[in-house]
């Protein structure tokens, strides 16, 4: 089977240097946690994509936390928020295994609208995750953690 995931970052520290050095709070580290604690229960992931912004970074690295097999994290400067919803789609359209992809807002409920035709509010460290197999120009939602739900 062909995923692909696609997770806000957890919540960041309000203020830092810049925005690129925003880390986790507290607050997103938790919900990090409760995440990547639900998602080993559903689903291997063999591939993580982040966005090369702290915070991102961060979130990948706690996810891989909950596996026991190397995920290798991968860097992508489209990941960020302002990437280009096509451009990112048409990269990772042809996905083998589960690959997460962590980026922000608003690119993450643009990349869920493409994918799922639905417009989506978006909580920090909130995950979706799609079937890739399908051909079709919408895909199936297989299924969406948030964080406040776990």
């Amino acid at each position: 089977m062909s995923h692909l995931l696609i997770m806000r970052h957890g919540n960041a520290e309000p203020s830092a240097i810049s925005d690129e050095d925003r880390p986790l709070s507290a607050r997103g580290r938790s919900e990090v946690e409760r995440i990547g604690s639900a998602l080993f229960e559903h689903l291997r992931i063999d591939r993580i994509v982040a966005s090369p912004l702290l915070r991102a970074q961060e979130t990948a690295s706690l996810i891989t936390s909950f596996y026991s097999h190397e995920i290798h994290i991968d860097t992508c400067a489209g990941l960020s928020p302002n990437g280009i919803t096509d451009q990112v789609l048409a990269e990772f359209d042809e996905v083998v295994g589960s690959v997460l992809l962590v980026t922000h807002m608003p690119l993450v409920a643009e990349l869920v609208r493409a994918l799922s035709g639905k417009r989506q509010s978006v909580q920090t460290a909130e995950l979706f995750c799609f079937d890739m197999q399908l051909k079709a120009p919408l895909r199936s939602l297989m299924f969406n953690l948030q964080p406040t739900r776990l």
